[in-house]
């Protein structure tokens, strides 16, 4: 008989989950960083299956700081906007991803998806030759998770993929 711990059973009542990836880059932190936040290279989020990749980016500010708005335009035609809430050089980029805008079939992702949230923590290396980065995404259900079980295991497929494949487009980019 398996039993189940007291909080095993609360995180069924969460309405988020995480994917975490460690990442090293052949240069320094401060390289990645700059080349991250510059709208321009955000569509090398090429997406993965049912998430689309960014076609577009419109920002508030032609200078990304701390509150910019960023309009994005993904690939499907859907969009969504997002916005910094931190931003320290060679250190931290934290993003708030909010109203997503959903076409077709994929529209049942409005329907779950609350938004998400995404920290990019950066270290360089003693030797200054690659830099560790670890990045979060943190994804927000409008239901608890136990309501939505099976979408919940396919949305954390589909977008682990996804950061997979923007991870190898930007170090290929990096190189």
């Amino acid at each position: 008989m398996i039993l189940l711990k007291p909080m095993m059973l609360l995180k069924i009542f969460h309405k988020k989950i995480s994917i975490t990836f460690d990442i090293k880059f052949k240069v320094s932190a401060e390289t990645v960083f700059d080349f991250i936040i510059k709208p321009t290279n955000m569509p090398l989020y090429t997406g993965f299956f049912l998430a689309p990749g960014i076609q577009s980016v419109r920002s508030s500010d032609s200078i990304r700081k701390v509150g910019t708005i960023d309009y994005i335009l993904n690939t499907d035609g859907s969009s969504h906007q997002s916005k910094t809430i931190e931003l320290v050089r060679g250190k931290t980029y934290d993003l708030v991803i909010f109203n997503i805008e959903t076409k077709g079939w994929k529209k049942i992702f409005d329907f779950i998806l609350e938004g998400f949230e995404e920290k990019w923590s950066f270290n360089n290396s003693n030797d200054s030759s690659f830099c560790m980065i670890h990045r979060k995404l943190v994804i927000k259900f409008k239901l608890p998770l136990l309501f939505i079980f099976p979408s919940v295991i396919f949305v954390y497929w589909v977008f682990k993929n996804a950061l997979h494949n923007h991870h190898l487009n930007l170090e290929s980019n990096l190189s």
